[in-house]
């Protein structure tokens, strides 16, 4: 996961007028990502780390984004800024299929094994999810990779390279 440290190349604290940060290194599984000069880092899909300029250059703003929906109202794949947000599925009567595409196509690397998302069945028309070719989706023994109805909610968890498992509330197999 990645992490940032503040480390001071004088003594803590700062003597007044030393400008701060003095130093910022980040990294990502103890491999630097850059020096103390960088602007903006990425972190995952949700976090945004941004060093301010002039009067703020010695604040450092972590935006954690919010979680937001998008409607689907026919077949679709799942996008890039789907994960870590949700789907929100509203069809009135017929079924609907979510695939997953490769990890290559979300962008997707194979040590990030926490991405996740939510899928809602919001209309009547039933929801089932399915990996595209060459992408497994697992679900647990007894149970469809098919939302449960009307209202229902699944969590898509991404376990490893092209492979994810749906739980939530699904329909009986």
């Amino acid at each position: 996961m990645p992490a940032f440290s503040i480390s001071p190349v004088s003594p803590y604290p700062p003597a007044t007028g030393e400008p701060f940060p003095v130093g910022i290194q980040w990294q990502d599984d103890g491999l630097d990502l850059g020096d103390r000069t960088i602007d903006t880092v990425n972190i995952r899909t949700r976090l945004l780390a941004t060093r301010g300029s002039g009067e703020t250059s010695n604040v450092l703003t972590i935006d954690a984004g919010a979680f937001t929906w998008r409607d689907v109202f026919d077949d679709d794949s799942v996008a890039a800024a789907d994960l870590g947000n949700g789907l929100k599925v509203d069809t009135s009567g017929s079924a609907t299929v979510i695939t997953v595409p490769g990890d290559d196509e979300l962008g997707l690397v194979a040590s990030e094994g926490d991405v996740s998302m939510l899928i809602m069945q919001a209309g009547v028309g039933a929801v089932s999810v399915e990996g595209q070719s060459g992408v497994t989706v697992r679900v647990r023994s007894a149970l469809l990779a098919q939302l449960a109805g009307q209202y229902a909610v699944a969590s898509l968890i991404h376990t490893g390279t092209n492979e994810w498992v749906i739980c939530g509330d699904l329909a009986p197999s």
